[in-house]
């Protein structure tokens, strides 16, 4: 997993560090205000485990979040060390944590898979002549896609190069 991260305005930060050269064909990122947290590159998205074999963008609230010990990235590659794939790991680590939240999650594991997730806040799959997209809203893609699905709260979006699934 590349990672490109950095606090301050998307100009500043792509001027800084080149994002659109990235080697691969997919990725997730996020723009954020700082909630929770100094805005600086450490609480910057993407987040990852320790090992950087999971990496995950995430918009809202856990509420929960002092009750667990490990944020999202790490609740996933726990259950992925137990043997679950990325799919079935996000979906634990859903049952766990409690809030208004979407969620995007990569893997090393699964290169070229994207697991998304929704609940209580938005999140939108667009389908694009050249590819898929998540965003919070659709201005954020409408110049790449102008097909729109909206995933319905605690549905499970997979994409990769061929396909969008959504499940429930």
């Amino acid at each position: 997993i590349n990672i490109k991260k950095d606090k301050g305005k998307i100009k500043e930060v792509d001027s800084k560090l080149d994002l659109a050269d990235m080697p691969g064909h997919y990725g997730i990122a996020h723009v954020r205000w700082a909630t929770h947290g100094d805005p600086n590159k450490i609480n910057a998205h993407p987040h990852t485990d320790e090992t950087e074999s999971v990496a995950v963008v995430h918009n809202g609230i856990i509420e929960n979040y002092l009750d667990i010990t490990e944020v999202i990235p790490h609740l996933i590659q726990k259950y992925m060390d137990k043997g679950f794939d990325l799919e079935d790991a996000l979906r634990e680590t859903i049952g766990i944590i409690h809030g208004a939240y979407a969620i995007a999650a990569i893997s090393k594991n699964e290169p070229g898979k994207i697991i998304a997730t929704r609940k209580d806040s938005p999140l939108i799959v667009g389908i694009g002549k050249d590819g898929y997209y998540l965003a919070s809203d659709s201005p954020a893609i409408l110049e790449y896609a102008r097909d729109i699905i909206y995933p319905e709260k605690g549905e499970l979006v997979i994409i990769d190069e061929n396909e969008v699934i959504v499940k429930d």
